[in-house]
């Protein structure tokens, strides 16, 4: 049996890991609480359109931050880690 991998898993990573300011966690909070009142959150969680919007809403800030991008999985566990 051959194995292959892609080159991808052969190259070392350089994706920067995003940094979180106290703007950047009002922001998610604000974008939180606007799909709170729209219905977006359940028992099990907040739908997949709220984290969406929670990257639409920090789009750049990396760019202050000097991290890299915040993506939907990374707003969605930099909130589990910092706020639950």
């Amino acid at each position: 049996m051959v194995v292959v991998q892609s080159t991808s898993e052969l190259e070392p990573s350089n994706k920067k890991h995003a940094r979180w300011s106290e703007e950047d966690n009002a922001i998610v909070i604000n974008v939180l609480k606007t799909h709170q009142s729209k219905g977006h959150q359940s028992d099990s969680g907040w739908k997949g359109i709220v984290w969406t919007a929670c990257e639409v809403a920090l789009r750049d800030s990396e760019k202050q931050s000097g991290g890299g991008p915040k993506t939907v999985n990374g707003c969605k566990e930099h909130w589990l880690a910092v706020f639950s």
